[in-house]
This record gives structure tokens, C-alpha cells and sequence, in this order.
């Protein structure tokens, strides 16, 4: 295999050379639109695993990335039909379906040598996102309703095939392969990044892991980013500043990410000790909401963010230099309803007990309740917040029309209010 990858590179620009350059001239935020916009839509009816919408979603990215003449993983040459870019796995039906039915989940992935290095075994960029999202259900009324996941997270699997686009195009090559992964069944508890970092179809002693998630709706804000790499002999807090400037010539800020960062498909990476850079757009009001429509979505922000992904592929240097950081235990996150309270969490504020917030839902219990920016909570229904994934955990256990005692901090005083846990879209947007 090494062989005939070694001999591939200068065949590559030959190759790459044929895919299609119809949106080469295009402003690169048009064609991040049209993704966005093809995976929101009503044809995916929410993409959730196992349903004809999903499939549909998959069979789109697919098709993007035999657009733009990328390899299958475990291929040299560009695909002959979509489907070669899919890895098949089976996963138990969601709860509240029958529970002896299995589910066809796929990870979709694809791949490009680098110009200094034609081997993902020598080391590799893992650019990858989630494409899943929670489907459609019946409103109250009777009348179908579909989740479109504009920001979770068609406009994560947005920069990736924006960047698979501008590989293939041969606008610049990144020095080093880059893996395309596009994870499955995240929503249900990161189940495509697991199947993929336990059973890896490339292996990971040398990869680097960047993972996109909810990255549309930045509205001139910070991104946020998490990390668990650096280089040998040298602190964590030297690579954020190597990404701070990537970022800068982007034309992007960028906010360290301190709690929270567990939540999405880098954990799996985590968990294996493969070194992760995570980028996050924050929560927004319209996270898992019927609102999350691809008309909200910030398009310029989108494309700076592709850019400077795009920057790290190539400024980063050789990912196989990079060492894996311990940032402590985590538990990996479940999927499943959680009743709703409307807090929007303050990612990039590290307490030592609690959860600080940025912020509420408009007509969310917790408006409702008073909670404001700046509050950190710090106890609900008499049990500990200690951290998001002890909020999390309170919430998966409440029940819509479940009145609970919150306790917070502001400006340092406890206070004491009551909120009605609701259901998702049971407030006005």
C-alpha cells in the first residue's frame, strides 16, 4: 500500500485536475450557502439516522466529495459512485422504537495525500463533522414539523466540503494528507466517531483530529476552540497562540473553549489519546429548535471559519509532531430528549463550581425564571450543578410541566427562583 501511495502524488494533480471548477470563481460563502441550504431543506426532513432524509443527506455529501475527485479511504484513485465513500455500522434503535431493531448507520470518508507526504500513516489531518441531526416529529396541532439543523450542523459538514472542494481544486495543496470524515449518529451519542476511532480505517498513531460543530451562527463573536495537543517540550498555551494567529489572518478571533468541549465527536478522539483541535460556534437560541433554519445562519462568519480551517491544514506544520494532552476525565455524553430550561451556556468561563451563563431563550422557562447573562447556577431540583455534564444529567431526568427550585450566584449573592421545565418549541422563538 505504501508503495502505490508513494507513487500517486505526482498522478494526483493529474487526477485532481478533471473534477469540476464550475464554483472555482464562485465567492466561497455561495457555495457554503448551497450546502447548508440542500441539508436544511425539507427533502432531508431533519437527517435523522436510519430515515429516508438522512440517507438522502448522505448520498448529497457523498456525491460532493466524488465531485471533487476525492479518494475513498482505503483507495487511490477517485471514486467510481458515491457509496464508495461510506463505512457501514449498525447501532440499536433510539429509545421509544422497537427495541430488538437495528439501525444502518454510515460514516462517510474520504481522503488526499499532502505534497510533502502521500501516506495518512505518516501522519494525517482528520477534518471531520457531524451530519445527523433529530429529524421531524408532530407538532401539538397535528401538522409535521422537520428539524432543519442549518447550525448542527449542516454548517460544520459545510466548511468540510468546502475545504474538500478547495483540495480538490488544487487552490492550494496542503502539505500533508487530510482525511475527510463526515460522523454519523452523533446526536444518539457520538456513536459514528466512536465506531470510527475503535475499528479505524486509517490509523491514528500520527493523526491530529479537527472537528467543526454548530460553526453558522457566529454573528460577529469569538469562536470558541478547544485542544488537547501540543508540541514536544513545549506548554499547551504555545499552540493557542499559533492558532490565534492563523485565525487573525482570517480575519477571525478566536476564544479559548474551557468547559463543555466533551460534548461532541472530538471526545471519541480523546478518549483513544489522539491530540483534537475543536472549533464551536457556541450555543445559540436556536440550538435543537425548529428555528434552526438555514436563513439565520451568518455566511460571512461561515466562510472566515472555513478559512481559517483551511489555514491550520496548512500552517499547522507535520500533525504527526503533535502530542495528545491529558485534560482530565470526562464522561462521554448520551443522546436522548432532555427537558428544556433555555439556559445558553458561557463556554469560555471556567468556574470552579457551577455553570455560568450568556444568556436565556426568549420565552424559555428560564426567562421566564429571571436568569440573566453573568449567572452561574448552581443547583437545580436539590441536586449539584457542578458542570455542564451534571446540568446535562438533571435535564435528561426532568420531565415537561416539572416545576424545580434553581439555585444561583449573581455578583456573588446566592439567589433562589422557580422555573416549569418545558418541552422544545412548547415557547414562542
Amino acid at each position: 500500500m505504501r508503495a502505490v501511495i508513494a507513487s500517486i502524488l505526482l498522478g494526483t494533480a493529474i487526477i485532481l485536475g478533471l473534477a469540476p471548477s464550475v464554483l472555482a470563481a464562485a465567492e466561497d460563502h455561495s457555495y457554503l450557502t448551497a450546502v447548508v441550504e440542500t441539508l436544511a431543506s425539507p427533502v432531508m426532513d431533519g437527517r435523522r439516522t436510519g430515515t429516508p432524509g438522512h440517507r438522502a443527506a448522505a448520498d448529497f455529501i457523498a456525491g460532493e466529495l466524488q465531485r471533487w475527485g476525492l479518494f475513498p479511504l482505503g483507495s487511490v484513485s477517485p471514486a467510481d459512485r458515491p457509496s464508495s465513500y461510506y463505512h457501514y455500522f449498525l447501532i440499536p434503535a433510539p429509545n421509544g422504537e422497537d427495541s430488538d431493531k437495528e439501525i444502518v448507520a454510515r460514516n462517510i470518508a474520504a481522503w488526499l495525500p499532502g505534497t510533502e507526504s502521500a501516506d495518512p500513516a505518516d501522519g494525517c489531518f482528520i477534518l471531520c463533522a457531524h451530519y445527523d441531526h433529530l429529524g421531524s416529529d408532530t407538532g401539538e396541532d397535528g401538522v409535521p414539523r422537520y428539524y432543519a439543523g442549518a447550525n448542527d450542523n449542516a454548517s460544520g459538514v459545510a466548511v468540510v466540503l468546502d475545504l474538500a472542494r478547495r483540495c480538490g481544486l488544487q487552490e492550494q495543496q496542503p502539505p500533508y494528507p487530510v482525511v475527510f470524515v463526515l460522523f454519523d449518529a452523533e446526536e444518539l451519542g457520538l456513536l459514528g466517531s466512536y465506531e470510527f476511532t475503535k475499528k479505524p480505517p486509517v490509523p491514528l498513531d500520527n493523526a491530529l483530529a479537527v472537528n467543526l460543530d454548530m460553526v453558522g451562527e457566529l454573528n460577529d463573536q469569538q469562536l470558541l476552540v478547544a485542544y488537547s495537543a501540543a508540541l514536544p517540550d513545549e506548554h499547551p498555551g504555545t499552540l493557542f497562540t499559533k492558532l490565534k494567529d492563523i485565525a487573525s489572518a482570517a480575519g477571525l478571533g478566536i476564544e479559548h473553549m474551557r468547559q463543555g468541549w466533551e460534548a461532541s465527536d472530538q471526545f471519541a478522539f480523546y478518549q483513544q489519546q489522539v491530540p483534537f483541535v475543536f472549533l464551536f460556534g457556541g450555543a445559540t437560541a436556536d440550538y435543537e429548535r425548529l428555528t434552526d433554519t438555514a436563513d439565520r445562519l451568518d455566511y460571512s462568519g461561515l466562510e472566515r471559519i472555513a478559512d481559517f480551517t483551511y489555514g491550520l491544514l496548512l500552517g499547522l506544520g507535520s500533525p504527526a509532531d503533535y502530542e495528545w494532552v491529558n485534560l482530565g476525565e470526562r464522561e462521554r455524553p448520551t443522546g436522548g430528549k432532555r427537558g428544556f430550561l433555555g439556559i445558553i451556556p458561557d463556554f469560555s468561563t471556567d468556574t470552579d463550581d457551577g455553570v455560568a451563563i450568556s444568556g436565556t431563550v426568549p420565552g424559555s422557562p428560564a426567562e421566564k425564571a429571571g436568569l440573566l447573562e453573568g449567572d452561574i447556577l448552581i443547583e437545580i431540583d436539590r441536586r449539584p450543578v457542578h458542570d455542564l455534564q451534571a446540568l446535562a444529567g438533571i435535564l435528561r431526568d426532568l420531565k415537561p410541566g416539572d416545576v424545580v427550585n434553581i439555585v444561583y450566584l449573581r455578583g456573588g449573592a446566592e439567589r433562589r427562583t422557580t422555573a416549569r421545565i418545558s418541552a422544545k418549541n412548547d415557547e414562542e422563538p
